[in-house]
């Protein structure tokens, strides 16, 4: 452990999907997943009914068998995510991005904000050399404070990479 420019620096910051999403998001779809496995039972064995237009029939068809493939493939997103900020860079899984501290093109600061009624809190974006977003650490994450550290950090290292005044003030500490 070394010292940043804000406090301690942890080395590596691993931030997950929020907790609520693990504990409840998951249980919740993994319950979905099991009714629409039982709805594409019934469709198989039993078909729609007699009764039923054809269009709901092909309805329920499409939207039990969409079900029934793309909830374990989000509920694994949920379970294995993870954005690994290290001393050199970062990483992201799944997906296994892995980016240099010296190829990003910004870290910005955002101050927290109500959209349509939402609160939403602050967060720090990392910005690749496109300009897209390839990350983002909110305030509601349990590990905010060791990787804003770990960003405020690369921020000091890397001066060019804040852009903007709002940036600077929250991870560029002042007199540095």
């Amino acid at each position: 452990m070394t010292e940043s420019q804000w406090g301690e620096l942890p080395d590596p910051v691993v931030v997950r999907a929020p907790a609520w999403a693990r504990v409840v998001s998951f249980p919740l779809m993994a319950a979905l997943w099991v009714g629409c496995l039982f709805g594409l039972y019934g469709l198989v064995t039993r078909g729609a009914g007699p009764d039923v237009p054809w269009l709901a029939t092909a309805v329920a068809w499409v939207l039990v068998l969409f079900l029934v493939l793309l909830l374990p493939f989000a509920g694994f997103m949920i379970l294995s995510y993870r954005l690994v900020l290290g001393r050199e860079g970062m990483e992201r899984r799944p997906g296994n991005t892995r980016v240099a501290v010296g190829e990003l093109s910004e870290l910005r600061a955002l101050p927290a904000s109500t959209i349509n009624r939402a609160n939403r809190g602050a967060r720090v974006q990392l910005i690749d050399a496109h300009g897209g977003v390839i990350a983002q650490i909110e305030e509601t994450a349990a590990e905010w404070a060791n990787g804003l550290n770990m960003v405020r950090y690369w921020a000091s290292r890397h001066p060019d990479l804040v852009k903007d005044d709002y940036t600077r003030q929250r991870l560029v500490k002042s007199g540095d």
